[in-house]
């Protein structure tokens, strides 16, 4: 009976874990059968690389923090002038985010306006852009020899020297530098309004704000860095100076309100004095106060019930006074503070810090919002 011989044994992968190595010799053979395709794959991979890094560019991003300053908000004053604050944390966000604000920034940077190829931010800065300026897409063309240029939107064309103001006839101004206008060059401008360029920051911006309301985060991405930088310098320096008018309009306000309080007082004081002069006179007594504890009223005593008397009938009158005047925007709330019956009516007074506090928001917003805005309409 005939025995089988053994396969001669080959090492493979059971060998090469065995020898706790790689098998080289393996691992050459393979790649010299296959060395086409090997080759082949990182031809193809190489060229892929190569034709992403040529069309495809980075994208940066940047961000910014900004510190809002309300010590005052968990303040212990109470009252009308005791709630200093401009707005609540989700309204600073969306000031970063209002027309006045980011239209200043449009036309700091430039971003109404666009170029293909890109060009320099100093010839950027060169176009002029006039108020009666159609938006869309120029078209630049300088001709072979570099010495005329020929600009057209849609069927309008304009012919002129390489050297002289380019766009006249559409209501722009533009001199570029040598550079640009090179023989046989091809520029494309796009330009939109200053309110499209808005709208299109504001959909780029990312805008947080901390759950205690004292910081904003504020990031931006963008294919150009220094555009990029540029940007988001101006969002914030814009923001800060918006911000630091409205809070000054507040601090007019609150002073203009103090000092007709302060006015009002004064006035109330005066009556008050010539009241106390007449009661004098009418219970004998002497003008000064030398000799007034002498002629004291004794508590449920006639002087004592007349004098509350003539209290009660002067603060009807005051009342009656300024009840008759009609209510609208000019209506003094200090008139009805500065009454001492009004003080201790804890629901008058309620009512009275309320009115206080919503006229100073509505002062606010009209800074800020046209009288057709949804949120100063809720306001009113």
């Amino acid at each position: 009976m005939d025995t089988p011989l053994a396969s001669p044994f080959e090492p493979g992968f059971e060998a090469e874990a065995a020898s706790g190595g790689p098998n080289w010799p393996r691992i050459g053979n393979a790649i010299s059968r296959y060395k086409w395709l090997v080759l082949a794959t990182t031809l193809c991979a190489t060229g892929l690389g190569l034709l992403a890094s040529r069309f495809l560019k980075p994208t940066y991003t940047a961000q910014a923090t900004i510190w809002i300053d309300e010590s005052d908000r968990r303040g212990t004053v109470t009252g009308a002038l005791g709630a200093s604050q401009v707005f609540g944390s989700e309204a600073w966000a969306n000031l970063l985010r209002s027309y006045a604000v980011l239209e200043g920034v449009v036309k700091e940077v430039h971003l109404d306006r666009t170029f293909t190829p890109p060009l320099p931010s100093s010839d950027a800065a060169a176009l002029e852009v006039g108020a009666g300026v159609l938006p869309g897409v120029y078209h630049l063309t300088i001709d072979e020899s570099g010495r005329k240029y020929a600009l057209s939107l849609g069927d309008r064309v304009e012919h002129g020297t390489v050297g002289d103001s380019i766009g006249r006839s559409f209501g722009i101004r533009w001199m570029p530098s040598a550079e640009v206008v090179q023989p046989a060059q091809e520029i494309a401008i796009s330009i939109s309004t200053i309110r499209d360029a808005a709208n299109r920051l504001d959909d780029a911006l990312q805008v947080k704000i901390d759950q205690e309301g004292n910081f904003l985060h504020v990031e931006l991405a963008d294919t150009d860095p220094i555009r990029l930088a540029a940007t988001l310098n101006a969002v914030a320096r814009h923001y800060v100076t918006v911000a630091a008018e409205l809070k000054r309009k507040k601090v007019v306000e609150l002073t203009a309100i103090l000092a007709d309080q302060a006015t009002l007082a004064t006035k109330s004081l005066s009556t008050a004095e010539q009241e106390l002069q007449g009661f004098r006179t009418r219970m004998a007594l002497l003008p000064s106060d030398a000799t007034a504890d002498r002629g004291a009223a004794q508590p449920g005593g006639y002087s004592d019930l007349t004098g509350r008397l003539d209290a009660t009938q002067a603060t009807r009158g005051e009342l009656e006074q300024i009840l008759a005047t009609p209510i609208d925007s000019n209506f003094a709330v200090g008139e009805l503070e500065g009454i001492a019956a009004a003080e201790r009516a804890t629901e008058l007074s309620l009512a009275l810090t309320d009115l206080t506090a919503k006229r100073t928001e509505i002062h606010t917003l009209r800074y800020k919002y046209a009288d057709e805005n949804p949120a100063l309409a809720r306001a009113l």
